[in-house]
């Protein structure tokens, strides 16, 4: 799994946000916390 789109995050239009886990475990646990999350780049549709 390279990198995983922010499903909570709708920016139709204003491009997409990219987030990888970098942390240990389970990365959906806790699918509110951003913690061990890497923002990537916002991509301009």
């Amino acid at each position: 799994m390279m990198g995983t789109p922010n499903p909570l995050v709708k920016t139709k239009g204003a491009g997409t946000t990219f987030w990888l886990y970098t942390g240990s475990g389970d990365a959906f646990k806790n699918p509110l916390a951003d913690d061990d999350w890497l923002r990537l780049a916002g991509i301009k549709d």
